[in-house]
This record gives structure tokens, C-alpha cells and sequence, in this order.
């Protein structure tokens, strides 16, 4: 970690998704169990905002952000906090996405849809 990164904020999660409903549906997930700080990007600019100004615990990151790719943001988060721990969220399951969100350091893959259980078991890893 370097140096800037020991000023930032903590903060416990970050949602990455282009749809609203997939935010909105994880957020409260974890709200049920959790009293944690969330955070929630629609795309890539606000997701990578939220990385330069605070230290996230968990990130959720769609695979497809409509006009961005959550693939090639992966390596910008895993750089930027390497410690942060980063599961892949999609609706195609195809093994090149797993082997690519793998590759580049995802921590996990969630297929959506998803149960609540699958959000639960990657906060507790």
C-alpha cells in the first residue's frame, strides 16, 4: 500500500453496478446484517472517485457497466488497493470472464442472479 493510500478514509463497501435496482438490491443485503459503511458507483468515473478518496474493505464490480468495462477497472482497483478484496458480478458466467476477472485479481465471481447468501458469504471471507 502506498503512502496516500494511509490517509484515506476507511470505509467497509464499495458497489460497483450500472443498474439501480442490482445496487440498491446488495445494499440492502448487507444492510440487514450490517452496519456498514456503503458506497455505491454507477460507473467507472464515480467507481474510481470513490477509490482515490477512501480504503474499501469489499468491492462488488460488474463485469458490464453499459458503456464501461468492469474488467479492465478490476486492475486499476487491485493497484490502486490492493488489499481490498474484489468479487466479480455478472450475468454471463462464461469461463473466459472467470478466467479474466481471476487473471487480473478478483477474489471471487458471483453470477447473478444471485442469493443473498452468496453476498453474505463474501462479506464473511
Amino acid at each position: 500500500m502506498n503512502s496516500a493510500n494511509l490517509l484515506k478514509p476507511e470505509r467497509d463497501v464499495l458497489i460497483v453496478d450500472d443498474a439501480f435496482d442490482v445496487r440498491a438490491m446488495i445494499k440492502a443485503i448487507i444492510r440487514e446484517s450490517y452496519n456498514f459503511r456503503i458506497d455505491e458507483a454507477r460507473d467507472e468515473k464515480q467507481a474510481l472517485n470513490f477509490i482515490n478518496k477512501f480504503n474499501y474493505q469489499k468491492i462488488f464490480l460488474d463485469i458490464d457497466l453499459g458503456k464501461d468495462d468492469g474488467l479492465s477497472i478490476l486492475g486499476q482497483v487491485k493497484e490502486l488497493q490492493p488489499k481490498a478484496q474484489v468479487i466479480m458480478i455478472s450475468a454471463h458466467n462464461t469461463l473466459d470472464n472467470v478466467r479474466s476477472a481471476v487473471v487480473k485479481g478478483a477474489d471471487g465471481f458471483i453470477v447473478k442472479p444471485f442469493s443473498p447468501q452468496k453476498i453474505i458469504s463474501f462479506l464473511e471471507s
